[in-house]
């Protein structure tokens, strides 16, 4: 019989000697290697004594035991293994669900995050036709601020015109009551001028009646007496016609020397009150065009901002119903809030600030009309009544 070791050189020498082996044949030959050294370390052992095989049985118990030991902690660690294998399982397939979630939620996310892009494009769009005309708004302010400047020119230029209008009265007042005087004084002079006409009259009537009476004859006086008794109650009436016209002449030229200059001051002042009120009234229809197109302006921008804030405020209550943890909220409120509050808040502020100024500017044109209307009619109806009546008495 082969011992292992003459096997091993055998094989030693075969493999040296021959050049293909299959894969078969060379497991053919470790297996029978292998036989041939644990027949060999068999017939060993079988030549030992009988107490080599004692103390090998005892030695098998112990390592029997040892490994019946092993066995059962191995058991029980199978067992707990396959509970956590069970376990394992059961979370491995709660994962694949919740990744299955969590993979259709991406895909949404993604879907709505498109949109949101979209959205903010579209906002970015807005914003920027809010900052043009947030510019136009400032030009706009700028506009009323000036048609304001213009509103107190006006109101300055309106009292003036009263001032002046109050100051014409007074004048025409004081020409009427120096008129009223001077007639007065006038009649008094007219009535003493009279008087006096009369008595120097009738006293040279008077003279040359007796001088003639005490000249001439009876005869000669009588017939004298009856032919020039109405040719002296001629001279006497012709003198006291003339001098009726005459001091009626006398005074009106003096009245009117008086009175001509004072008349053409109130002429003038009267014809630059017309100019400056045509001027005012074509710069009150200018400022009225100009506000009302400030109107028109403010309350187109205010509609868009109403309707920008009211589009962005349904997106923001649409993705809070659709989201209820809020992400896409937070993502929309990211995006528009950094870009549209702030504007948006100038803007409603700008809008209030100006449309308590266009309230204003309302207000003081529609007293400047009043006003306007008032001098209007009393230029109309008051003075020029009061400037023909004075032409009438000084004609």
């Amino acid at each position: 019989m082969m011992c292992p070791d003459h096997l091993s050189l055998a094989f030693g020498r075969l493999f040296e000697t021959s050049t293909t082996f299959t894969v078969p044949l060379i497991r053919a030959l470790l297996i029978l290697l292998s036989l041939f050294k644990h027949t060999s370390t068999a017939t060993s052992s079988f030549q030992q004594p009988p107490s080599y095989f004692r103390l090998l049985s005892s030695q098998c118990r112990a390592e029997l035991e040892r490994v019946q030991s092993e066995k059962s902690r191995y058991y029980t660690e199978f067992s707990e293994l396959l509970k956590e294998k069970e376990l394992s399982d059961h979370e491995k397939k709660q994962l694949k669900a919740e990744l299955k979630d969590l993979k259709f939620r991406e895909t949404r996310l993604f879907q709505d995050y498109a949109e949101l892009e979209d959205e903010n494009i579209t906002l970015q769009k807005q914003i920027s036709s809010l900052k043009s005309s947030q510019v136009e708004f400032e030009g706009a302010k700028h506009e009323i601020r000036r048609l304001q400047e213009e509103t107190e020119v006006l109101n300055s230029q309106v009292e003036e015109l009263a001032n002046l209008k109050k100051i014409a009265e007074r004048q025409m007042e004081e020409a009427l009551e120096s008129l009223q005087a001077e007639r007065e004084a006038k009649y008094a002079l007219k009535k003493e001028l009279d008087s006096r006409i009369n008595s120097e009259s009738i006293y040279n009537l008077s003279n040359l009646a007796m001088s003639m009476k005490l000249s001439g004859s009876t005869d000669f006086g009588e017939s004298d007496g009856e032919d020039d008794t109405p040719v002296l109650r001629r001279l006497e009436s012709e003198l006291m016609s003339s001098a009726g016209t005459g001091g009626e002449a006398l005074g009106g030229d003096l009245f009117s020397e008086i009175h001509l200059n004072e008349l053409r001051k109130l002429e003038k002042k009267l014809e630059e009150v017309e100019s400056e009120k045509s001027s005012l009234t074509a710069n009150l229809k200018e400022s009225q065009e100009a506000l009302e197109k400030a109107r028109g302006e403010v309350d187109a921008q205010h509609a868009r901002v109403s309707h920008l804030l009211g589009h962005i405020t349904a997106l923001v209550r649409i993705h809070e119903q659709e989201n209820p943890n809020q992400v896409l909220y937070f993502i929309l409120r990211v995006s528009v809030d950094e870009a549209v509050s702030e504007d948006t808040a100038k803007l409603l502020s700008y809008l209030e600030k100006q449309k308590s100024r266009y309230q204003i500017a309302s207000k003081e044109i529609t007293e400047l009309k009043k006003v306007l209307a008032d001098i209007q009619n009393s230029e109309g109806g008051g003075a020029s009544d009061a400037v023909q009546t004075l032409r009438n008495e000084v004609n």
